[in-house]
């Protein structure tokens, strides 16, 4: 029976809570039990936001005739509190509680390894999912039991002393939990004499002032290097322009191991190195002065910034490449004009890659008046909403997120004098203001399996676990080190992360364990400039990037050096000289067939 109009919310029976749990990917329904009764025109709600007629930006529909609320494809941003109402009555609301959880992914280390009678060998087994599985190893199917010779461990490794024939198997890792199972493989072949593992090269490849140079990670022997003057194929144009000057760079990305993106801010130009021919195969000319390179993979496009000025004036341009990984002819394209004008903006704000990206779909960008966000479809490359953040008194310094949560974390200056004005947290799916931090002062930085909020402050490092409720303080880490740069780099212990530091001032590379809560320093890693950012804001010789989920090393540069530190046993493994002015190091991983 439908009640009437006159009647009061006080005579309307309750409407318990429903909890929900969908596995990302798949679709799911959520029927609103109000329109049992009242029989009028739903509302949903999240955080607030009305849901109603923002499908495209929400991913999420609503039936006009049923009043259902459903998901074709369910992402982790999904999870939350949703609420509907009939409109006619908005005090009588029910509340649905969806969590989404994500199956198990896994990947062992190699798909094949011959190793010698009385060998050791260790296999790494990396996986991801929400919650975080289990894991276990099995042995041509059989579980495997901790031994003498044989045991595995939290991080997912197995590791087999004194390999003997009988342990020529077929090794399956598996992670398990309430949202699925999952499997990989290992072959191991146990030999009488050496035989050749046919596994990919790791190198690293060096940006610095008088060219691109590469070496290999385990001999740090140069493989190849291209100098600042010599001439890019099929072109008359220098590396590093035509007057002999020093190269200067301003961004690089790796591009599914296949390219590297590089832009040349004063030349107005991305250089496109092919990891295969170690050649420069490409030009890509841009607006002027292109800086900051992003590469979105699940969209296969590299989005450039161009600051169309050599000074920072918040005005910025974006451009992309589609099909970045292709062997094409590229060009780069504007997002879609407004109003016939091509839009410009203060700064540009990309996902970074995460193990749990779930492919988002949409990115922020500050706008050019310094107090608002615009949310941009990567897909159609269009703007479609924007957020002002004047109420908030803030100008978007940085922008990171967290698809646990789907939290969106805005790092803020104050708009008129720039000085540190706190953090808000946004909903992604609603662009919601959830929450404003004021006692936040520093950058914040996202763990890739997004599960860990980290904040440079002056002297102390904050961080806090990600959950789909918020942010859990763990542990403050006070430094006297003056941080220049950081980067997240599997453990060694367990199956999260920790957290690598350089020092603007010291020769020192600072560890935090953030599970067990331990740090330490790494010394002799060479000095700095003394200089926090470069004119294109970043560290200046002083950046540190990992070899990745089954990588041993970090690489970081100082003055003129590269320095390649070993992350089981902590200690330096080599120093090149000889590079002045080191700006970028990238690893890459070369497949035996391309060598």
């Amino acid at each position: 029976m439908a009640y009437g109009l006159g009647e009061t919310p006080s005579t309307w029976p309750a409407f318990p809570p429903r909890k929900w749990t969908a596995i990302a990917g798949n679709s799911i329904e959520l029927p609103c039990d109000i329109i049992q009764t009242s029989g009028g025109n739903i509302t949903w709600e999240r955080n607030r936001v009305v849901l109603n007629g923002r499908d495209h930006e929400t991913g999420l529909h609503i039936n006009g005739r049923t009043g259902t609320l459903y998901a074709t494809h369910l992402q982790l941003i999904h999870s939350g509190n949703y609420s509907c109402f009939d409109e006619q009555f908005p005090d009588a609301h029910q509340t649905h509680h969806l969590v989404v959880v994500v199956q198990p992914e896994v990947e062992v280390e190699y798909r094949e390894r011959f190793v010698r009678t009385g060998q050791n060998v260790s296999v790494k087994c990396h996986t991801a999912g929400v919650p975080q599985p289990t894991v276990r190893w099995l042995k041509n199917d059989e579980p495997i039991k901790n031994s003498k010779n044989h045991i595995t461990d939290g991080a997912g490794y197995l590791r087999i002393s004194n390999v003997q024939k009988s342990d020529t198997a077929v090794y399956k890792c598996v992670a398990e939990s309430e949202a699925g199972r999952s499997s990989d493989s290992t072959s191991l072949f146990v030999m009488d004499h050496d035989s050749p593992n046919h596994a990919a090269q790791k190198l690293f490849v060096v940006f610095f002032a008088e060219g691109i140079s590469a070496y290999d990670a385990d001999q740090c022997g140069i493989q190849f290097h291209i100098e600042g003057t010599s001439v890019i194929p099929g072109t008359r144009e220098l590396l590093c322009g035509n007057n002999f000057a020093k190269c200067n760079w301003g961004s690089t990305v790796n591009v599914l191991d296949r390219y590297i993106y590089a832009s040349q801010p004063l030349l107005n130009r991305v250089l496109v190195l092919s990891l295969q021919q170690m050649l420069i195969v490409q030009i890509v000319h841009t607006d002027n002065v292109p800086v900051k390179l992003n590469y979105v993979p699940h969209l296969d496009q590299v989005w450039i910034v161009c600051w169309r000025s050599t000074a920072d004036t918040h005005s910025k341009t974006i451009q992309l490449v589609r099909d970045a990984s292709q062997k094409l002819e590229h060009s780069a394209i504007h997002l879609e004009p407004l109003h016939g004008k091509y839009q410009t903006f203060s700064d540009f704000f990309p996902p970074p890659i995460q193990e749990l990206a779930q492919n988002l779909p949409y990115t922020f960008a500050s706008g050019s008046d310094g107090k608002s966000l615009v949310k941009i479809d990567m897909r159609s490359i269009r703007t479609i909403a924007t957020v002002d953040l004047g109420s908030n008194g803030c100008r978007p310094q940085k922008v990171t997120y967290s698809t646990i949560g789907g939290f969106v974390f805005v790092d803020c200056v104050d708009i008129r004098h720039g000085t540190p004005r706190g953090q808000l947290v946004l909903d992604y799916v609603t662009n919601a203001v959830l929450k404003q931090d004021q006692s936040i002062s520093g950058l914040t930085y996202i763990s890739p399996d997004s599960r860990r909020w980290v904040n440079l402050g002056t002297d102390v490092i904050r961080i806090q676990e990600i959950r789909e409720t918020g942010l859990f303080y763990m542990l403050d880490v006070v430094t006297p080190l003056h941080i220049a740069d950081v980067v997240f780099h599997p453990s060694h212990s367990n199956q999260s992360y920790d957290l690598y530091a350089t020092s603007l001032s010291k020769d020192e590379l600072f560890l935090v364990e953030i599970n067990s809560h331990r740090f330490m320093p790494i010394t002799n890693i060479g000095s700095g400039t003394g200089r926090k950012l470069n004119r294109w804001g970043v560290p200046e010789s002083r950046f540190i990037a990992s070899d990745g989920i089954f990588g041993s090393h970090v690489i970081t540069a100082a003055k003129n050096s590269v320095f390649v530190t070993n992350t089981v046993g902590r200690h330096i493994d080599c120093e090149i000289g000889g590079l002045p002015k080191p700006q970028y190091a990238l690893w890459v991983y070369r497949q035996a067939d391309e060598i």
